[in-house]
């Protein structure tokens, strides 16, 4: 029996935005269907059962405060562990490893009030720096012309924590994306999924039509819309795209007719980040007991402990690298990867673990090819862009997914709003084509 190839409205990508657009539309009543290239829903969300007793994610990771997929997790009954308190964060400098809140002279504070995290004054002065209207520039040169300057060391620590966040170095991120981008009402606290984001996303995705190992080769919308895949052509009213925005930008799609110049411009002004984690097995750990994570100026960049809150905690730890330390790295494959990896933990910790590793995972999302990036960034002049990413075309093409949120981009939870906000225009009947 052959399947249906008409829709009222087809989903392109099983990721958290896909998800959310279609389970938004089909309890309306519409008839919808999902496509997937990959042989897994998620995206990149992804958790791997097999390396560790406990789950070890390859994607996304955390869940950032009182946010959606918070209440999702609660509403599935899915445990959510507590992480990344600022008492169990360190900062790695050559002269050794040391809490970040043990960093109270006034030098020392003076660069916490520039890195990436919890009590950072960042925010406050990129909104001053708006509301001056001063034109836009990078976090680099607007901290510079503050007449803050560290050493070269401090000046390397303080742009992991960006690259760590952002997927790019501070160098290269706008001002006015700090001030677009607010993620208001979210809060500080940080939360690990305990049966792993995956498990959340198969929940998420429960009685939803979804067709796996279809790779969307075209997308034909002149009149009624087609759906070209490697094996069939899929016909529907509408159609919401959730590709990644590198895909996007790389055009691995076709669109016909092509698509206006307003919309590829929202697309091409956009940032790619580049994302790698090294995940790595020892034999036993090896770290103090308070310690969870910690920022190095090392090339390594980010590292915590991949199981904190599980009761049966294997001895995994994760390195988090973006920007062209990734781009570096992931050339040299798994094999190179790990070695760097563990040289960097033993002058992080002054020890001998060579010996000590056991197994060792390489996640290179660029190497993916339906992902083909980390997530989305905001470089200078790029504001205002993801609203146009987010509007719809001739009531016909939708637009969903991490990029195109405007207040909590490189989120799972800002990805799955922008999910919902489309199955909204749709269901309303709000194109908001711009000339």
């Amino acid at each position: 029996m052959s399947l249906p190839t008409k829709y009222d409205t087809i989903v392109i990508g099983a990721g958290a935005a896909g998800l959310a657009a279609a389970k938004r539309l089909q309890a309306a009543g519409q008839n919808v269907l999902v496509v997937e290239a990959r042989d897994r829903i998620g995206g990149r969300i992804h958790t791997d059962y097999d390396f560790a007793p406990h789950p070890v994610e390859l994607g996304a990771e955390f869940v950032h405060g009182q946010v959606l997929t918070r209440q999702l997790a609660e509403q599935y009954e899915l445990e959510l562990m507590p992480v990344l308190a600022d008492d169990r964060n360190y900062l790695h400098q050559a002269r050794g490893l040391k809490k970040l809140n043990d960093y109270t002279s006034p030098a020392e504070l003076a660069m916490r009030d520039v890195l990436q995290s919890n009590g950072s004054k960042i925010w406050d002065w990129a909104d001053a720096w708006f509301e001056q209207k001063q034109p836009d520039t990078s976090v680099a040169a607007m901290v510079e012309a503050r007449g803050i300057a560290f050493s070269p060391e401090i000046t390397q620590i303080v742009s992991h924590t960006y690259s760590a966040d952002y997927g790019v170095y501070w160098e290269d991120l706008g001002v006015y994306g700090l001030v677009e981008n607010t993620y208001e009402g979210d809060g500080c606290d940080e939360f690990r999924l305990g049966a792993g984001y995956s498990a959340l996303i198969d929940r998420f995705a429960t009685a939803l039509n979804i067709q796996l190992n279809t790779v969307v080769q075209q997308i034909e919308w002149d009149s009624t819309v087609k759906v070209i895949t490697n094996d069939t052509v899929l016909t529907a009213d509408r159609v919401v795209i959730t590709l990644p925005l590198a895909l996007l930008q790389h055009q691995t799609v076709q669109f016909t007719p092509t698509l206006p110049a307003w919309k590829q411009q929202s697309i091409d002004s956009l940032g790619l980040s580049h994302i790698i984690k090294i995940i790595l097995k020892f034999d036993a750990p090896f770290w103090p007991e308070n310690w969870e994570q910690c920022h190095t100026y090392l090339d390594t960049q980010l590292w915590w402990r991949s199981g904190y809150g599980f009761t049966n905690e294997a001895p995994v730890v994760t390195a988090f690298i973006g920007a062209a330390a990734c781009d570096s790295i992931r050339t040299m494959g798994e094999t190179g990867a790990a070695a760097i990896g563990v040289t960097h933990l033993e002058e992080i910790f002054g020890l001998n673990l060579r010996d000590r590793l056991v197994a060792a995972k390489l996640v290179d999302w660029q190497a993916d090819p339906y992902a083909q990036m980390g997530y989305s960034y905001t470089p200078v002049g790029g504001t205002g862009m993801r609203e146009q990413l987010a509007r719809s075309i001739d009531d016909r093409l939708f637009f969903a997914g991490e990029a195109a949120s405007v207040l909590r981009p490189a989120s799972v939870h800002g990805a799955i709003e922008t999910g919902f906000a489309a199955a909204e225009q749709i269901l309303q009947g709000r194109s908001t084509t711009t000339a």
